[in-house]
């Protein structure tokens, strides 16, 4: 590098594995959203989006707001969808950076806000007694960058 250019720093160059990822999740959240004029019927009405790189989640065609937390629980749920993530788990992964923040309960309290607000699909994060929870995607629900 010659002394005289400055350095390009925080520039990601086009073939960079982060930036085609990032691409590809925002092809397939167009290609999600995405009604074409002839058929203005042909994005799905009843269902559930979690967008993982957007961080969005909609629900029937409405964006539903989330906290940062919220969203990063649900975000930690459906990366290992149909799979049981203990207690101590969430924690380690979503409160990692401030656990003196966090209760005993605080898992509990955010999961029913984020059943809450998922409405009538919040059956899809289960319970597992004394293991912790689980989320069951059905047909109607796309998880998009996971």
């Amino acid at each position: 590098m010659s002394p005289l250019r400055p350095r390009r720093t925080g520039v990601v160059s086009p073939n960079a594995p982060a930036r085609r990822d990032a691409e590809l999740a925002r092809r397939r959240t167009l290609q999600a959203t995405a009604v074409s004029p002839s058929s203005p019927s042909s994005a799905p009405s009843d269902s559930l989006v979690i967008d993982l790189f957007g961080r969005r989640v909609r629900i029937d065609g409405q964006d539903v707001d989330f906290t940062y937390k919220e969203f990063e629980l649900l975000a930690e749920l459906a990366q290992n969808a149909r799979r049981t993530i203990g207690r101590t788990e969430l924690m380690e992964t979503v409160w990692a950076e401030s656990p003196e923040e966090t209760g005993e309960r605080t898992v509990d309290v955010h999961v029913r806000r984020v059943r809450t607000k998922l409405g009538r699909y919040r059956r899809l994060i289960s319970t597992v007694r004394g293991a912790g929870y689980r989320l069951d995607p059905g047909s109607d629900v796309a998880i998009l960058g996971g």
